[in-house]
């Protein structure tokens, strides 16, 4: 009877990358959610319906949709926000069929301290690659970083650096089976940014008219940690890449990412904010 490891290395080598593409889907939640620090709970799109879309191109071309839903203000120095989020992704060199993945997080919004604190403990998740498909959960955390709004001040030259960390916990489906064939987890995945520039606001044409706009850089170093399936074990090599977030004050969002890693530039648009 064939396995999930018949073929091995081309399915061996798709599911990884799976595996990959959905911890890197998980980490984003800090560069598009949490625009806004001090007051991320009463900033106006935190209700329910608001909706974020993100349209990437490049070797890497995605489409991703933040939903929130569920928001309560019942915490005292914080709130809760339902985050629905659906990702279409694949490597152009690879072709096949793209992976999709949906998850569905309740994040726990602290703002009690200096530092605003955004925690989602096993947020579910669902992906579907050509080869494998993974369920299981996912959690963030995320303290200070990428929270620009009200920390940022007019005259901010430098914000600090940062880390933050997930994990994730998935059953490995075979689609031709459709049963359980492994399990796939990493236990600390990690990001960390460097020092970030702010420079001086300049124009920019976006989904919701011509906005004034900071251009943020840093340096973003992604480690997914040791990933185990089975009794296999992998430790990707981390992934350096140069961004540049463009910060508009007016909308309280990042409306363009752009991604420098390996000489190619990826860029990434909001392309729907509904607020």
């Amino acid at each position: 009877m064939k396995t999930l490891m018949h073929r091995p290395m081309h399915r061996r080598f798709s599911l990884w990358n799976a595996a990959a593409v959905v911890a890197a889907i998980a980490l984003a939640l800090a560069l598009v959610l949490p625009a806004q620090a001090a007051g991320l709970c009463s900033a106006p799109w935190v209700h329910d319906g608001s909706r974020v879309r993100l349209d990437g191109n490049g070797k890497t071309p995605m489409i991703v949709e933040f939903t929130l839903h569920d928001v309560s203000h019942d915490m005292q120095d914080g709130c809760e926000i339902g985050l629905h989020i659906y990702a279409k992704s694949g490597l152009v060199a690879l072709g096949g069929r793209p992976i999709e993945t949906v998850q569905e997080h309740q994040l726990l919004v602290d703002e009690a301290g200096v530092v605003t604190r955004i925690v989602s403990i096993n947020g579910r998740v669902f992906a579907q690659s050509e080869h494998a498909d993974l369920v299981g959960t996912v959690s963030t955390a995320i303290s200070g970083m990428f929270l620009y709004g009200a920390g940022l001040a007019p005259e901010a030259q430098m914000l600090p650096g940062d880390t933050y960390e997930s994990s994730f916990d998935f059953d490995v489906v075979s689609p031709r089976l459709g049963i359980s064939v492994g399990r796939m987890r990493a236990e600390r995945a990690k990001v960390e940014v460097s020092e970030r520039e702010v420079g001086p606001p300049q124009p920019m044409n976006t989904v919701v008219g011509q906005l004034q706009c900071r251009p943020i850089r840093y340096t973003r170093t992604a480690r997914l940690g040791v990933l185990r399936l089975g009794n296999e074990t992998l430790e990707p090599d981390p992934t350096v890449a140069h961004i540049t977030d463009w910060y508009c004050p007016e909308a309280a969002v990042v409306m363009r990412q752009e991604v420098e890693q390996h000489g190619q530039t990826q860029v990434i648009d909001v392309v729907e904010l509904k607020r």
